[in-house]
This record gives structure tokens, sequence and C-alpha cells, in this order.
């Protein structure tokens, strides 16, 4: 019987990972369970794969309140939560040696009254091989 060696995986193309920090975005001085979960999965890939680049990219969101009116949160939201994330992925590890460009939007993501009003509030990470 001939002995294959095992695939030795690559990584050819961009991961791309959705961090969606819905309700509560943040506990406190604290990120949600989830994203901070997301966050970290994100850096291990990052450093795991020696990432040249992660892009990092804050939402902010325009939420439909019961009376019909539309919430706006802050022009400041998208910036800073995007500034925490490249704050985090630093703090787990991510070398100075992988760049970390960091954006965000102004416009918020529109309400529906469903489901966009939290997908709106998020932060999406693109780690660049």
């Amino acid at each position: 019987m001939t002995a294959f060696p095992m695939p030795v995986p690559t990584l050819e193309l961009a991961f791309s990972m959705a961090v969606t920090l819905g309700p509560p975005i943040e506990q406190g001085d604290r990120m949600w369970r989830p994203a901070q979960t997301a966050i970290t999965a994100a850096a291990r890939y990052a450093i795991a794969a020696k990432a040249s680049e992660v892009q990092v990219t804050g939402f902010r969101s325009q939420i439909r309140m019961s009376d019909g009116k539309d919430f706006v949160e802050k022009d400041s939201v998208a910036e800073n939560r995007a500034k925490d994330v490249e704050v985090a992925l630093r703090t787990l590890g991510v070398p100075d040696s992988t760049r970390i460009k960091v954006s965000w939007r102004q416009a918020p993501v529109r309400a529906d009254g469903i489901q966009a009003d939290i997908q709106g509030r998020k932060v999406s990470i693109l780690v660049m091989p």
C-alpha cells in the first residue's frame, strides 16, 4: 500500500470575517462576548497566516423605534468600534509587522425596523495573508 502525504493547507484566498456586534454591542467597557470570540479568531488567523494586512471597518446603524421614528447612532460610534477592534487585535498579539488599516463608514446602515437595524451595528475584519 502506497502512503500518500497529507496535503498541506495553503492560504491562497483572503479570509473575511464580518463581526456583527449586535445589541448589546458594548457592556460598559467590555465588548459583547460573541464579538470577543470572533475578534480572537481573526487575530489567531492573522498571526498564524503571518498576515500582511488586516482591514477593520466600523459601521453605525439607524434604528427604527416603536413610535416609527428613526434613531441614528452618534457619528463617532463607527470610528470608536473600528478603533476598539484595532486595539483588541494588537492586544491579542497581532504583530506590528502586520498593517492594520482602520476605516469607518459615516453613513448609517438604513433602518428597516427589523434586521437591518441590528446588522448595521458591526465591525468587518478582513485578514489578508
